[in-house]
């Protein structure tokens, strides 16, 4: 039996409705449904399967899903593999009048970023989950669909990068390569230190360091989400071996601890 999910039954006030969702609770299993609203799934980790209008797909990481209030899905995480991914759900009327003033025809049904591309989606993911938690504002979500449609005509995602940076940003989600750090992307990269900086400046506006650190702090959000580990082991994992500096950058980056991160989630998405 599929079951109708409503907007007004979980944000009748609100102009979207935005979760994060992480398999630290026994795994994920969202049972067949549809419902009266547009919904985008970003996956950030891990694997899992998704049924779509009778088509089985394999969720990874950088996937980003439109669905519409017509299709009927259901999703379930692969044991173990750390299934973590950001729901997003507004009304269609929203998403009619955003089209309409963009110009943009329609999102695809499923677009996969990488690299570069899945750090940008992977923040603007978050950054919706953290302001539902406090004021949403329809701004959010023209920002957040602005950044979706981008994403998904390949402009402003890894696709505009160097092949080789885009496969090396790519590898270094890893938490092997990102325990090494830069030199480790420097290795990845097979280039020269100062060849590296000069195209890490001129495609992303950082130097080499900050994007490592960036990578990092996106790792330790997912962790921080979707697992019970403390800070300083998670710091450990992402490869900060001073958990006080992980504070101070954590802090400086997200404006807010980790603690405060972690407790400002809501883990009640839909699926």
């Amino acid at each position: 039996m599929t079951r109708c999910l409503r907007f007004d039954q979980f944000a009748a006030t609100k102009p979207y409705h935005a979760a994060f969702v992480g398999e630290n609770r026994g795994g994920i299993r969202i049972d067949r449904h549809d419902h009266d609203f547009a919904e985008l799934m970003l996956i950030l980790d891990g694997e899992g399967d998704h049924w779509l209008n009778g088509t089985s797909h394999r969720l990874t990481p950088g996937q980003i899903w439109s669905i519409r209030p017509e299709d009927i899905h259901s999703l379930r995480a692969k044991p173990g593999s750390g299934l973590a991914y950001v729901n997003v759900a507004f009304r269609e009327e929203s998403l009619k009048e955003f089209l309409t003033l963009s110009g943009v025809a329609a999102i695809p049904p499923l677009r996969t970023v990488d690299g570069d591309g899945l750090s940008r989606i992977s923040r603007a993911g978050m950054a919706m989950a953290e302001a539902y938690s406090r004021d949403p504002s329809p701004l959010d979500l023209v920002e957040f669909l602005t950044r979706v449609c981008r994403a998904s005509s390949g402009a402003g995602s890894s696709q505009d990068l160097p092949h080789w940076l885009g496969q090396a940003l790519a590898q270094m989600r890893s938490e092997v390569n990102l325990a090494a750090g830069l030199p480790r992307l420097l290795e990845l990269c097979s280039v020269s230190d100062a060849h590296l900086s000069r195209t890490v400046r001129q495609h992303l506006g950082v130097r080499p360091t900050d994007l490592v650190n960036e990578i990092r702090v996106e790792h330790a959000k997912v962790l921080l989400a979707t697992t019970p580990l403390d800070a300083e082991t998670i710091a450990f994992r992402c490869g900060w071996q001073n958990a006080s500096y992980f504070y101070r950058l954590f802090r400086g980056v997200c404006g807010k601890t980790p603690r405060d991160f972690r407790k400002g989630l809501r883990m009640d998405g839909d699926g």
